[in-house]
């Protein structure tokens, strides 16, 4: 939830946004009620909290695409404003025509910054190959920056689409998980069961050989959703505000006539 953007605001309402009950006790110079206010030191008041919410929160994602050649790619997309404490999360999703698998990078960079893989996938079914994939990064720089990789075991000309989400603020990972399938049975659900903390969010990508049939989501709420280059379909959404929840369960759903591959990553955050 978020507190009122406008008064009146109570130590009551400041209490369960940070999720305590109501009637417990509350101290304005206390260190989490002055970091939900974003107050650190100095006056404080209750005017600081109107609008705050104790959920972490992630923009909505900036897509963009690009191809591999010999398994590197190089995709520009904006990132928003400067901001030290920024933080850049992406996406990406995949796929190579020669059925290669691969299960990681040999290099992976935001503006130039080595970013950290949170999860990886790859899949062949047999004649083609898909990933899904999370990395971040703390970048502070502004505008339209390159993400940079090496796919790895395996050097293949291909395609790669991504959705960047970017967040300013200070966050740990609950978990970060993920799946597959790979089966002629439809429809095909590769899915993970996630934990979640109170005030949550879940972010999720899910890359698919079956390109033309849209995906159905359990789990987070779809953002996009789309054929690729008549190659892949490459799907994701989030979800915030989340209640504390073991083994959520997030997967994305497609009706299929055929033998199909289908991965999935997702990754459970909040706010530290």
């Amino acid at each position: 939830m978020t507190l009122p953007a406008t008064p009146p605001i109570t130590a009551q309402d400041i209490n369960v946004e940070l999720g305590r009950a109501a009637s417990a006790p509350f101290s304005i110079n206390g260190a989490e009620e002055r970091a939900l206010a974003g107050i650190p030191s100095g006056a404080i008041a209750f005017t600081d909290f109107l609008g705050k919410t104790n959920a972490i929160t992630w923009t909505t994602p900036v897509e963009a695409s690009g191809s591999n050649t010999a398994g590197a790619f190089s995709i520009n997309a904006d990132i928003g404003a400067a901001n030290a404490n920024k933080t850049v999360l992406v996406v990406g999703h995949g796929a190579w025509p020669t059925g290669v698998e691969n299960t990681g990078f040999a290099s992976i960079s935001i503006d130039g910054t080595g970013a950290t893989t949170r999860a990886f996938k790859g899949l062949t079914d047999g004649t083609q190959g898909i990933a899904v994939w999370i990395i971040t990064a703390e970048v502070s720089t502004a505008g339209v920056v390159a993400i940079a990789g090496t796919y790895a075991p395996t050097g293949v000309a291909g395609q790669t689409k991504i959705a960047v989400y970017t967040t300013v603020q200070d966050f740990t990972i609950t978990e970060a998980l993920t799946g597959f399938a790979n089966t002629a049975v439809s429809p095909i659900e590769a899915s993970v069961a996630i934990d979640v903390s109170e005030a949550g969010a879940v972010i999720a990508g899910m890359t698919s050989s079956q390109q033309t049939n849209n995906t159905t989501w359990t789990g987070v709420t779809e953002i996009y959703d789309a054929d690729f280059n008549s190659t892949f379909r490459a799907s994701g959404g989030k979800s915030e505000g989340l209640g504390l929840q073991s083994n959520r369960t997030v997967k994305g759903s497609q009706v299929i006539a055929d033998v199909e591959g289908q991965v999935i990553a997702a990754i459970s955050t909040v706010k530290a």
